[in-house]
């Protein structure tokens, strides 16, 4: 999966929000999908500046949180971008696949532990409750004002 800066996110947001769809911004700035460009978007309306950010830390979830996720997911019947915002979790294919294992082989699969060792768990409290410092929040709307400043630059004829 290709990790796209921070930046990038940031000026497809502002295109976006300008009034450019979602096709040609990804087109402009090499970005495969457009559902990305939709995502960023959601995401930036409902986290703001640090729903773009890109995260650190990678997150294991439990069974529970997975399968009150993927039951929410179904009561809705929302879409797993809408599901992925629902609970803040920033890939959306993370979603798809907990839903594979779901239907492939039953619930218990999404207890078992799979891949790398754990760094961490958490629940959907956790990564909304996690806040910036507030030097890191001035240091995110300082980098988001120049990309934004450079952006204005760029697109006067």
């Amino acid at each position: 999966m290709t990790k796209f800066s921070f930046e990038v996110k940031l000026k497809a947001v502002q295109m976006y929000l300008s009034g450019i769809g979602s096709t040609t911004v990804a087109r402009r700035l090499g970005i495969k999908k457009k559902d990305s460009v939709l995502m960023w978007v959601a995401r930036y309306r409902k986290f703001g500046i640090q729903g773009l950010e890109i995260r650190q830390s990678k997150y294991d979830y439990d069974g529970e949180f997975k399968l009150q996720v993927l039951n929410w997911r179904k009561q809705h019947k929302a879409s797993f971008i809408t599901t992925a915002i629902h609970f803040d979790i920033s890939n959306v294919g993370t979603i798809a696949n907990w839903q594979k294992r779901l239907d492939r082989y039953g619930k218990e699969a999404l207890f078992t532990r799979r891949g790398r060792a754990k760094h961490m768990t958490t629940n959907h409290n956790h990564q909304a409750s996690k806040q910036l410092s507030e030097l890191e929040r001035l240091k995110a709307e300082n980098r988001a004002l120049r990309v934004e400043n450079e952006y204005l630059k760029n697109s006067r004829p």
